[in-house]
């Protein structure tokens, strides 16, 4: 084993700690940027919510931000139970924020789809 002297060990201990001040500072800085990006994506965006009535067809749409969780699933059965058959279904991502698609039509064009209640339960839970 090899003996240092005691200069040679306190230049060692000296640079070791210089060597953890400035990977504190790195790590510091890191956390204020990471923290800022959070910030950044986390903006509360309010749901919009357009539902367009043509006849027996009904198209929904949804823009929210990426912090609210909604499982485009549960519209599907909102408006199933409605009365509506979906003819097709998109949720499109961005950097902060989701829309959904909806296109439906009336499973019996007659009775129609109850609009307004399809309107009240969406809003419900999206809210």
């Amino acid at each position: 084993m090899l003996q240092m002297s005691m200069p040679e060990l306190v230049d060692q201990a000296t640079a070791y700690v210089k060597e953890l001040q400035q990977n504190l500072e790195k790590y510091k800085q890191m956390k204020v940027e990471m923290k800022l990006d959070c910030s950044k994506r986390s903006r509360k965006i309010s749901p919009v919510l357009n539902i367009t009535d043509s006849g027996s067809h009904l198209e929904v749409n949804l823009i929210t931000g990426l912090n609210n969780q909604f499982a485009l699933s549960d519209f599907i059965s909102i408006l199933q139970e409605e009365g509506a058959e979906i003819i097709s279904a998109t949720c499109q991502c961005t950097e902060d924020r989701a829309t959904y698609t909806i296109l439906s039509q009336a499973v019996y064009p007659r009775i129609g789809i109850a609009t307004s209640s399809v309107l009240e339960r969406l809003k419900r839970l999206i809210c």
